[in-house]
């Protein structure tokens, strides 16, 4: 058995593609590209379409004031979808023996960004500003831990787009490990001008609608959201059945041409779950619509010898950046254990790109074929991770 298998025991999502399970069901099954928001891009000026998300967010109580911010709040709208589970492994097994292990790559960021624009103005920060609570990137598993009474080990992993997919990983092997004998896992990342500017200063984001894999695509669409899991020992219906990781420190910014460091991390995890790439009935794809990104994934997904289906979910919620890995990995979940179970459709303009390596790009209301699922997630540095997660439900 994998070291890192681990069973879900509930899980919840937040997005542009929907606010709860149920709504980013239907969005996966309608094939529907978000609802952009417009930014301005304070570097040109430029307006770009992003994929905020619009649900009102809760104010959190008065005991953990501290902790308000977006990042947090959504966070709080997310556990309470899953907060029946938490309750369980929390009388269960002890407060003491439940962790948190989450990703974030800007964590309350917008919150230090609008506090900044205050202290401009008027030379003093907000009364109610709190930097440990709101920006610093522990304060994402510090909020759930205090919000949920969880008394385990809790941190946050900020490893860029591969963060929430790190934290996944580390819960798992915490739960191997005895340490606890249930994680809450997972990710949340906020939409801020920093991430904003910052693509765009790189050259990465669109002006339109992103467009993996296609010859016409020009960069990526960044998003917001997030999505939590429960991870216990015990088997469930649906299942983390592994995952790989590694670092090809190819360049700070640029994904290694040759896409060996994906391909690594993929083989690794495929590894970890004890299969052979014949057996993936699926791969989500990191998918992020960027020129660099496409050509190394089709590379090492043809590298690899699977002849797996393949498509890119961000279409529908954007790139969640350091939430990326869980909300793609809740899709999957969300995908493969539907009544009538079919793989995510890729959402583009139909022109894929001959120059890439020709692969099976799933259509609409494709069906499963097995139970495995293979889920990408890269990052800046080289920063790569895969995931492995499976139904018992198709099996």
């Amino acid at each position: 058995m994998s070291t890192l298998r681990a069973g879900i025991a509930d899980f919840g999502i937040l997005c542009a593609a929907g606010d709860d399970r149920a709504a980013c069901l239907a969005s996966l099954q309608a094939g529907r590209r978000f609802a952009p928001t417009m930014c301005r891009a304070k570097t040109t000026g430029q307006m770009l379409p992003v994929a905020a998300v619009s649900t009102p967010l809760p104010t959190l109580p008065v005991a953990l004031a501290s902790f308000q911010c977006r990042n947090n709040a959504m966070a709080a709208h997310i556990l309470a979808q899953i907060q029946p589970a938490i309750d369980q492994c929390l009388a269960r097994f002890g407060p003491a023996r439940v962790a948190v292990v989450v990703g974030s790559s800007t964590s309350g960021l917008d919150e230090t960004e609008r506090a900044h624009r205050q202290r401009q103005q008027n030379g003093h920060l907000p009364p109610g500003y709190h930097f440990e609570h709101q920006h610093a990137m522990g304060s994402l598993a510090s909020f759930i831990a205090q919000a949920t009474g969880a008394l385990g080990p809790a941190y946050t992993h900020s490893t860029a787009c591969a963060s929430s997919a790190r934290a996944m990983l580390s819960a798992a092997a915490l739960l191997h490990a005895n340490v606890a004998d249930a994680v809450i896992t997972g990710g949340v990342d906020t939409l801020c001008d920093l991430t904003v500017n910052g693509f765009h200063a790189l050259g990465a984001l669109s002006d339109a609608p992103m467009n993996p894999l296609s010859a016409h695509r020009n960069g990526l669409n960044i998003g917001e959201g997030g999505a939590l899991f429960v991870l216990t020992r015990d088997e469930a219906p649906l299942v983390l059945l592994g995952g790989g990781e590694s670092m090809d420190a190819h360049h700070m910014s640029a994904p290694d041409p040759t896409g060996l460091g994906a391909r690594l991390a993929m083989e690794r995890a495929l590894q970890s779950a004890g299969l052979a790439a014949s057996d993936i009935a699926y791969i989500n794809l990191h998918g992020t619509a960027t020129p660099a990104n496409d050509a190394m994934e089709t590379l090492a997904v043809r590298d690899l010898q699977s002849a797996a289906p393949i498509s890119s979910t961000k279409p529908m919620t954007g790139h969640c950046l350091g939430a990326a890995g869980a909300v793609e990995a809740a899709l999957c979940c969300l995908a493969i254990a539907a009544p009538k179970p079919t793989m995510p459709p890729h959402i583009y303009d139909g022109a894929y790109d001959p120059a890439l390596p020709p692969l099976h790009v799933v259509s609409a209301g494709e069906r499963f074929s097995g139970c495995y699922i293979l889920s990408n997630s890269f990052a800046f540095g080289g920063s790569n991770c895969a995931l492995v997660l499976g139904s018992e439900v198709t099996s």
